[in-house]
């Protein structure tokens, strides 16, 4: 069984102690919602401060946002929080089967 947790959303200063402490007592990812806020931003500022937890959305309405905003691999396919280099960063978009399940 995997253990998932959300992360504060209105104070981005809360994130990272938060997601820290997510990662401390063994959780296995993080994941935000749009319910009030962007569920982006907080995300890197969480990728930051932790090196093993997933890192995902959970509610993302898609249909106002660009498809390049909204797709990409996961956490730990993509890049490392530790990664001594920008280029790790960089982010290449899914395949459409993978967004249409084909």
């Amino acid at each position: 069984m995997r253990l998932v947790t959300t992360i504060p959303m209105r104070d981005w200063r809360a994130v990272a102690p938060a997601s820290q402490l997510a990662e401390e007592v063994g959780y296995d990812g993080i994941v935000t919602n749009e319910l009030a806020w962007d569920p982006f931003p907080p995300l890197p500022i969480a990728a930051l401060a932790t090196e093993r937890v997933e890192l995902a959305t959970g509610i993302v309405v898609a249909f106002p946002r660009s498809p390049a905003t909204t797709t990409s691999p996961p956490r730990s396919k993509r890049c490392s929080a530790a990664s001594p280099t920008p280029s790790a960063w960089t982010c290449r978009p899914a395949p459409i089967s993978a967004c249409t399940g084909s």
